[in-house]
């Protein structure tokens, strides 16, 4: 189903890259890095950037993977969500895609989501719940709309459809729950509902002076990057020039099939290439559905 909001899920990037928690011992929570075959932070004459933002789980697993298109000459973006158990080859063995980045890394994942929808990430972002929590709780608490009642005391869950005040324990038990409607794709919405929540709370501070500047140097201490302080800051500022009321998002869906002893999700052919395409230039045209 197609999901047109204010606010996405890929410009949580920005928002791992503007606000990060305050630490003594500056604990490494995100990495950035920059895709081989991409041209640097320049963007190209045309303003776009595709950026793969991955969630990983406590074994080094993809746990959420966005496409993101991000257009700052337009203001828009868009962010075409992968699910985690997508069927794809690794050494010519059918595997499910999130195995990626325990196999090979960044770049073992930026060439998969490539060679899967047509579309070559330039930079990839990767946190774990400790780096989403942290920033959760550096933003302060969110106002998160859920499409489901959730009830989960080990995360102090107790959601409602509707608006939802969450911390960063909570927003990371929200954005893992699987005990919704649809499984894995209710559980791509929750997280495209959370960042969505953090764009939100960062667009209230976007005009705060020394905002942008504070936020990409305090970054290199949590942020494992390859990039310079002055590439990390221009990065960071062009993000900053997206349009939240001009985003799009679109969760790829498929029909369960058995991989080995586990189920999987199979995307129908040349169906990631059509949407992944549309979102290519920063906004979703067409349909979302297969």
């Amino acid at each position: 189903m197609r999901r047109l909001r204010r606010g996405i899920a890929a410009l949580g990037v920005g928002a791992a890259l503007l606000l990060v928690p305050d630490s003594q011992t500056a604990p490494t929570l995100f990495n950035l890095v920059e895709v081989e075959e991409s041209t640097g932070v320049d963007f190209g004459d045309d303003d776009v950037v595709v950026v793969l933002a991955l969630g990983s789980d406590s074994e080094g697993n993809a746990d959420a993977i966005e496409l993101i298109a991000l257009n700052f000459e337009t203001g828009q973006a868009a962010a075409v969500g992968i699910p985690r158990d997508t069927v794809v080859e690794f050494d010519g063995e059918p595997s499910k895609i999130n195995d990626g980045l325990r196999r090979g890394g960044a770049e073992l994942m930026a060439a998969t989501v490539a060679e899967l929808t047509g579309v070559q990430p330039q930079y990839v972002v990767t946190t774990g719940s400790a780096g989403f929590q942290a920033l959760v709780d550096s933003v302060g608490e969110l106002q998160v709309t859920s499409d489901f009642t959730i009830e989960d005391p080990e995360h102090g869950l107790d959601v409602t459809p509707g608006i939802n005040p969450m911390n960063g324990l909570q927003a990371t038990g929200f954005a893992g729950t699987r005990n919704v409607e649809g499984n894995d794709f209710g559980r791509m919405a929750n997280q495209q509902h959370l960042l969505e929540a953090i764009l939100d709370k960062l667009r209230a501070q976007e005009d705060t002076e020394g905002f942008i500047e504070g936020g990409a140097l305090a970054a290199l201490e949590h942020l494992d990057t390859g990039l310079s302080p002055s590439e990390l800051y221009r990065f960071a500022q062009a993000i900053s020039q997206v349009d939240p009321a001009q985003t799009t998002t679109c969760v790829l869906t498929g029909p369960s099939v058995q991989l080995g002893a586990n189920l999987a999700i199979e995307l129908a052919p040349g169906y990631p290439e059509r949407v992944a395409g549309d979102a290519a230039d920063g906004h979703l045209d067409g349909p979302c559905d297969p």
